[in-house]
């Protein structure tokens, strides 16, 4: 028995450009993921204080829409958007920001197929703080801002971003602890880790894994994992990594108690949007 196998046609659009729709397009398939967000930096207070990292950032949303080709002029504008720069610190602690959306436009607005998320708190002195919140529908958000670093939301059966992990912060004692790592995605691959807390050196850099493309994705890499924090007298927190892939959220910075700085906050992965005309 014979199979036929619709033909397809596949752009991604890593960066913004133009769509021009193909001859004998029969429908059109929009696939969207925003920018990630960038984590927040690391706090810095006097030791004997409780400090807290930087959350991680959030994962950017996925949308999806089918449509008639008829119903799509000739060419569209296809933005994607970059992901969010992470918080620096400069005497205090800065939040991350968030990533940007991403957009089809079709003469009018293609329904659902833009997405964005949300940036993410610097670290601090006073109480946790929320991780950065994730783009919608389906991205999932970042490690939370607290003592110890948490890892960020990875993605169960959907194709937004992972959030990023948060940095590790430093107990009253003073203990610093490590930065959260970038939970398991759907895939179970590329974990960013975070970075190791330290009471002799600066707190570790939190890192983040090669991205890989899948063939039935285009989403999958890595958030960005957290600083780790530091007691070192002269040390500084770890930075939280960068994320790879896309959408996925940057890290956050570490946290320290010494006369050096928290921190700085990963940078959120770009968005991408994927166009799949079938004839």
């Amino acid at each position: 028995m014979a199979y036929l196998f619709p033909q397809t046609d596949v752009q991604r659009f890593t960066s913004s450009g133009t769509w021009t729709k193909p001859t004998g397009a029969k429908r059109v398939v929009i696939e969207c993921v925003s920018g990630g967000g960038g984590g927040g930096a690391g706090g810095k207070a006097a030791s004997g204080t409780a400090v807290y990292g930087g959350s991680g950032g959030g994962g950017g949303g996925y949308s999806r829409v089918e449509l008639n080709a008829a119903d799509l002029a000739a060419t569209c504008t296809v933005t994607v958007g970059a992901g969010g720069i992470g918080g620096l610190f400069s005497g205090t602690q800065t939040g991350g920001l968030g990533g940007n959306t991403g957009v089809v436009s079709a003469g009018i607005q293609v329904a659902n197929a833009r997405a964005g998320a949300i940036a993410a708190p610097a670290g601090g002195t006073a109480v946790p703080s929320g991780g950065g919140a994730s783009g919608t529908p389906n991205g999932n958000g970042g490690g939370v801002s607290q003592i110890t670093g948490t890892a960020g939301s990875g993605g169960i059966n959907t194709n937004g971003g992972q959030g990023g992990g948060a940095g590790g912060g430093v107990s009253a004692a003073p203990t610093a602890y490590n930065g959260g790592s970038t939970s398991i995605n759907p895939y179970n691959l590329l974990i960013g880790n975070g970075g190791v807390a330290s009471s002799t050196a600066n707190g570790g850099n939190g890192t983040s894994a090669t991205a890989l493309s899948i063939p039935s994705g285009i989403f999958i890499g890595t958030a960005g994992g957290g600083g780790g924090g530091s007691t070192f007298a002269t040390g500084s927190g770890g930075n939280g990594a960068s994320a790879t892939g896309f959408g996925n959220g940057g890290g956050g910075g570490g946290a320290t108690v010494g006369s050096g700085n928290g921190g700085d906050g990963g940078t959120g992965a770009p968005g991408i949007c994927v166009i799949t005309t079938y004839f």
